[in-house]
């Protein structure tokens, strides 16, 4: 007998993004009302990620808020992607919820097209969220609480602690630019533009591919986007899992985040 054909992860990723194209096409010949298309190409993605992403990451839409020295509110985001073990929003409806900036691994803003204006857009609101992660003074304003190990006849104790890593940050365009050059060149543009913005990935489809770019840490000015990347359905599929793992603290890698300190959130007594 014959040894079985061993999968073809490319022609696996190449039907991923078959099934998600023709339901985002088949279900926009139903209306031509930009808000609610644009809703259900963020219900299809949803739909999928929910088939790609582990248990632990929940999937909803709303809003983000950060408390302690910064208490601001995002504007509203497409997907964002959160932490489901250990910590819930600040409120849930069946439209959408209010999330910590704590409990947060990433953010996808979707754009039925992607063009200069809704990428411009997505780094502004990029900004805004990476700003309330940290103080005016560029402290950390993310606080969480973690068990001290107990000492033997020692009731267990509890220590507090802030970081300032900002959620992850994508973009996920169904309609886009063409060729490599096209994103590339629009994508440095408004990196220049908007130098507190940090995209982790921009998906971009088109009519016969995708292509992926992003920023890279820890790099000059000139030296921030990666090259453009081909088939990039694929390696955002591939990379997503691993970039929002990268938010956990190494003792907290694969259990979710610590529970938020939510005191950071009350108002103070006057």
């Amino acid at each position: 007998m014959s040894a079985p054909k061993p999968l073809d992860i490319d022609r696996l990723f190449e039907g991923y993004l078959l099934r998600l194209r023709t339901d985002a096409e088949y279900f926009s010949r139903l209306t031509d009302h930009n808000p609610e298309l644009g809703r259900l190409n963020e219900t299809h993605l949803v739909s999928f990620l929910r088939a790609v992403l582990p248990p632990k990451i929940g999937i909803g839409t709303g809003f983000i808020a950060s408390g302690g020295d910064r208490r601001r509110q995002s504007p509203q985001c497409d997907i964002i992607l959160y932490d489901a073990l250990n910590n819930v929003p600040l409120y849930t409806s069946d439209a959408w919820s209010i999330y910590p900036i704590e409990m947060v691994y990433g953010v996808i803003e979707v754009k039925t097209t992607l063009n200069k204006r809704e990428l411009k857009d997505a780094f502004e609101k990029c900004a805004h969220i990476r700003a309330m992660a940290t103080t005016p003074d560029g402290r950390g304003n993310k606080g969480y609480i973690k068990q001290v190990p107990p000492k033997p006849r020692v009731s267990t104790k509890y220590m507090t602690y802030v970081t300032e890593l900002p959620p992850r940050f994508f973009v996920f365009g169904y309609r886009g630019w063409k060729t490599k050059n096209g994103l590339e060149k629009n994508f440095k543009s408004i990196t220049r533009e908007n130098k507190e913005a940090h995209i982790h990935g921009v998906c971009n489809l088109y009519d016969s591919g995708s292509l992926y770019i992003g920023h890279l840490a820890f790099r000059d000015e000139e030296d921030r986007s990666s090259p453009v990347i081909e088939n990039g359905f694929h390696y955002f599929l591939m990379n997503l899992p691993a970039t929002l793992d990268s938010m956990l603290p190494a003792h907290r890698n694969g259990l979710g985040f610590d529970q938020i300190d939510l005191h950071r959130y009350q108002l103070p007594l006057e």
